[in-house]
């Protein structure tokens, strides 16, 4: 809730009362203006669907990887468990070696989301007016 309020803020007041003063005067002169629907739905909501749909395409992409990574770790951990070759103590030392690369990934990952979170909240404050 805390992120959601973080937008509320003087700038988001000087806007609102902006607004409702604009509002007003046009009421008041009964200035109107007349826009068709249609140039707004190509100039706006066309290019807004394309980005959408790209945007779950690039999801669905990085979760057929991230599901190949983790079947790829599984499928190495049971070919290691179940080899009759290998002594218990090398099977925990490549149980263990499995298990910290897993660590190691995940702890990117999280690194590379954090960055692209600080990415994103500075390129929205230099946005801001």
């Amino acid at each position: 809730m805390q992120k959601y309020l973080a937008i509320i803020n003087l700038k988001t007041a000087y806007v609102l009362i902006l607004c409702m003063a604009v509002t007003y005067l046009c009421f008041l002169f009964k200035f109107s203006y007349t826009l068709n629907i249609t140039l707004f739905s190509i100039a706006v909501i066309f290019p807004l669907v394309f980005t959408i749909r790209e945007a779950f395409r690039r999801r669905d992409s990085v979760i057929k990887l991230l599901s190949v990574f983790k079947s790829s770790l599984n499928a190495t951990y049971y070919c290691f468990a179940n080899n009759d070759k290998l002594s218990a103590q090398d099977k925990g030392f490549v149980s263990d070696q499995l298990e910290s690369n897993q660590c190691c990934f995940l702890m990117l990952c999280e690194a590379m989301a954090m960055t692209l979170m600080v990415f994103v909240q500075s390129s929205t404050r230099c946005l801001s007016f």
